[in-house]
């Protein structure tokens, strides 16, 4: 098998793994994902979820949002206690499923999925067109800019260790593009880390995971 092609078996492993670990919790990112929502969306709303993983983003928007989820592996579902009849055992990289009665979603989240694709614009488009004009897009991606990243490679010519699940490696400036010539409007990136100050300078630098907030454009 290919080292870059991973399915189903792949993500039960991967996630076996990181429940062995103990590093499935509820972590900085989720929290950055429901504080997005929870600032855009002040009444209920369609929410999907593409890549639900432990269920914590999930879990917690259901609570006052209609949620709707992708996710492939096993081993994730074992890990819900909450309703998941709307959620889906599916393969995004082969699309979007239906779900009955939706024609769109009011959010659609896309945390760390995108980077794992071969052809990530393939499902950029798909969900665009599940937006309807008011609708957002939560995209949240690892920063290959980041300084760490940066430093490590100076000293040592290595490139980050990332996964092997990680299938491209595009630069905050590239999704930005991607984005923008493809029908989005980016209206915030937000980041996470401790530095406050040079978040502000530098988010593109400083930040290890980047928020991209967008609407359609057209």
């Amino acid at each position: 098998m290919d080292s870059k092609t991973f399915g189903q078996e792949n993500y039960n492993k991967y996630w076996a793994n990181r429940k062995k670990m103990n590093r499935t919790g509820l972590s900085e990112i989720h929290k950055i994902i429901i504080g997005i929502v929870n600032k855009y969306q002040k009444q209920k709303s369609k929410i999907l979820d593409l890549g639900v993983g432990p269920g914590h983003v999930f879990k917690e928007l259901q609570k006052n949002h209609d949620l709707y989820g992708i996710e492939i592996a096993d081993e994730a579902f074992s890990m819900y206690d909450f309703d998941t009849k709307n959620i889906k055992k599916f393969d995004f990289s082969n699309g979007i499923p239906e779900f009955e009665n939706v024609k769109s979603f009011d959010v659609i989240i896309a945390s760390n999925i995108l980077h794992h694709l071969k052809n990530p614009l393939k499902l950029l488009l798909e969900i665009k067109e599940k937006m309807n004009n008011n609708s957002i897009l939560i995209f949240v991606t690892p920063n290959i800019s980041f300084f760490i990243h940066r430093i490590k490679y100076f000293f040592t010519g290595k490139f980050p260790n990332f996964s092997k699940s990680h299938v491209n490696f595009l630069s905050p400036y590239e999704w930005i593009e991607m984005l923008k010539t493809n029908g989005f409007k980016i209206i915030e990136i937000q980041t996470m880390g401790r530095h406050k100050i040079l978040l502000k300078l530098f988010p593109l630098l400083i930040s290890g995971s980047l928020f991209f907030v967008c609407k359609k454009s057209k």
